[in-house]
């Protein structure tokens, strides 16, 4: 009978061990999948979950847990963002943002929300559309940027990305490929902002 006790109790640890929900930015950027949605967090040495888990520790290069917001060095030329985003029930949205700097940093975000151990990306609801952020570009790109020709979401050719906020609830928005006078790959012009109100994104 004993057995039984301990071998349940020892059930029900695990259990709520695996299943636990992430409390900090740093617990859920742990807790992402070992899948082809996340393939630059992780690597052909992680064949084990403690090997998984120990190369994404390496990679943090700043951790704020209280203000919910990690950056990460890149296994490829840029970097990546992650922040939480509360919710107005009171669980997190989580921004993950990959940057790919080349002549310019472009950025690919993703917005995900997680329950009961299961990830959905929720972007296309929350964001901005693309023609939308291309419009805000046109109305304050700087001297000698050219104009994004804007057809539906059709912004082919304009490059952009997205920065976290290390602190706050806003979005920025800023074009580094389009600044006629760079000079620096990291140089960014900021046109747009978009604020969290517990549900989406707003513009500023």
């Amino acid at each position: 009978m004993k057995q039984i006790i301990l071998l349940t109790t020892l059930f029900l640890t695990f259990g709520l061990s695996v299943f636990a929900q992430p409390k900090t930015v740093t617990d859920y950027f742990l807790a992402m999948p070992d899948t082809e949605d996340f393939p630059y967090y992780r690597s052909a040495e992680t064949t084990t979950k403690a090997a998984l888990i120990k190369f994404r520790k390496s990679l943090i290069e700043v951790e704020d847990i209280k203000n919910g917001y990690l950056k990460l060095k890149g296994t490829w030329n840029g970097y990546a963002e992650i922040a939480l985003f509360k919710k107005t029930d009171g669980s997190y949205l989580i921004a993950n943002l990959r940057a790919d700097c080349e002549e310019g940093c472009e950025g690919f975000l993703s917005l995900y929300s997680y329950k009961n151990a299961k990830w959905t990306d929720v972007g296309f609801d929350i964001l901005p559309r693309y023609g939308d952020i291309a419009s805000e570009f046109n109305k304050k790109r700087p001297k000698g940027a050219k104009v994004v020709n804007v057809a539906g979401d059709d912004t082919e050719g304009f490059s952009f990305t997205y920065d976290l906020p290390k602190v706050g609830k806003s979005i920025k928005v800023s074009c580094s490929m389009c600044i006629p006078t760079q000079k620096d790959p990291l140089d960014k012009f900021y046109f747009a902002e978009y604020e969290w109100n517990g549900a989406k994104f707003v513009k500023k």
